[in-house]
């Protein structure tokens, strides 16, 4: 009964909907390829496209177009989910000003 009452109540945000949505289109680009991990993180993912270097530090960048496209929407829809709930973090004070 109460998580019937949690599923009827809850409703994302547009921005958080965006961020969701940007984030499945990378997990489905990055579950195209063979031999993947099925349960990877983002940091699973993001090592796969980007890679190491030599003292094996993940690479900044990936020659890898669709996965910058997708990893850079990621970004984006996540700084703006973030603009609009740092006013939200002081307001309910998790942290003070």
């Amino acid at each position: 009964m109460i998580l019937q009452f949690f599923r009827s109540k809850t409703a994302f945000s547009e921005e958080a909907t965006a961020v969701f949505n940007a984030g499945r289109e990378l997990w489905k680009y990055y579950h195209s390829f063979n031999a993947i991990n099925p349960n990877a993180s983002l940091y699973d993912i993001r090592d796969f496209f980007q890679g190491k270097n030599e003292q094996g530090r993940m690479n900044a960048k990936s020659t890898d177009q669709k996965y910058t496209e997708l990893i850079g929407d990621l970004r984006n829809n996540l700084n703006v989910l973030a603009d609009k709930i740092k006013p939200k973090v002081y307001e309910y004070e998790f942290l003070k000003e």
